[in-house]
């Protein structure tokens, strides 16, 4: 009797495993979690088990059963660190939906490779994506390595851009190499969007010729768009995508203005470097 009674208990614990099931998505980075769909349910050894997955593969896309609440998402956030502010929605004048999601919209200004927020100061760490509608024709985004970047970067032009800034804005200047903070991985850290011109310290006057500055940028570019470093995902509602913004760049592809597109954003806070 009293077996059957354990037994029956145990059945009932509502706990989930410790473990997070997933496979690797892409040769350079990602992983798809397996055995979780609402991550809003998540325990407190499954989040470490998370962070450990966020801080190997980089990315970790979960296939979600349900589009969360922009509260919901909040809440997850802050799990994996600083909740850096509220819920941000990228969408165009043309979405029919509420006018609380207009508040915190943003401009589409994600088709140029880029990391968030990288003119802070404290640039944001990790960001949590989840996509609440997508188009009739489908929705992308490119996401690609900045760690591989740096390992496919030739030695001599390591040498010279090790002496490099990249000025975000007249006060912001983020190196262009540099050591992830939490990992200690060799990575490249660029914002095709925001950068307003690259810095030498080794140069009286600081600012390269505008010819190497195109030099670097169209480098990086090309790199990051070669097909074998990419993951480019297809949304689907509810779909949610953890990234490291220090070792991961990305990109959407082909928005167009009148696209029914809407992406909410949350990030955790970063460092100063």
């Amino acid at each position: 009797m009293i077996r059957k009674l354990i037994s029956k208990v145990r059945n009932l614990d509502p706990s989930p495993k410790s473990t997070l099931e997933s496979k690797r998505i892409n040769e350079h980075l990602g992983a798809a979690l397996l055995n979780f769909s609402d991550i809003t349910k998540i325990g407190p050894n499954q989040i470490k088990a998370l962070k450990q997955k966020i801080a190997k593969h980089k990315l970790v896309l979960i296939k979600g059963a349900r589009v969360w609440t922009e509260n919901e998402q909040e809440a997850f956030t802050k799990k994996l660190g600083i909740l850096e502010q509220p819920a941000v929605y990228s969408l165009n004048e043309k979405n029919g939906i509420n006018t609380s999601f207009r508040k915190r919209k943003t401009r589409q200004a994600g088709v140029l490779w880029h990391s968030d927020n990288s003119y802070n100061k404290r640039p944001s760490y990790l960001s949590v994506f989840q996509m609440v509608r997508i188009p009739q024709e489908g929705a992308k985004t490119a996401f690609a390595s900045l760690i591989n970047l740096y390992l496919n970067l030739p030695l001599s032009e390591k040498e010279k851009w090790k002496n490099y800034k990249v000025l975000y804005r007249e006060d912001i200047r983020h190196p262009l190499l540099w050591k992830h903070p939490y990992t200690g991985e060799d990575t490249i850290y660029f914002d095709l969007g925001f950068t307003q011109n690259i810095l030498d310290d080794c140069k009286t006057g600081g600012k390269l010729a505008l010819k190497k500055v195109n030099e670097i940028v169209t480098y990086i570019h090309d790199e990051l768009s070669r097909e074998a470093s990419l993951y480019i995902h297809n949304w689907e509602p509810g779909d949610v995508i953890i990234v490291d913004n220090y070792a991961v760049s990305h990109r959407a592809e082909y928005l167009l203005d009148d696209e029914e597109r809407v992406l909410v954003r949350t990030t955790t806070e970063g460092i100063y470097f």
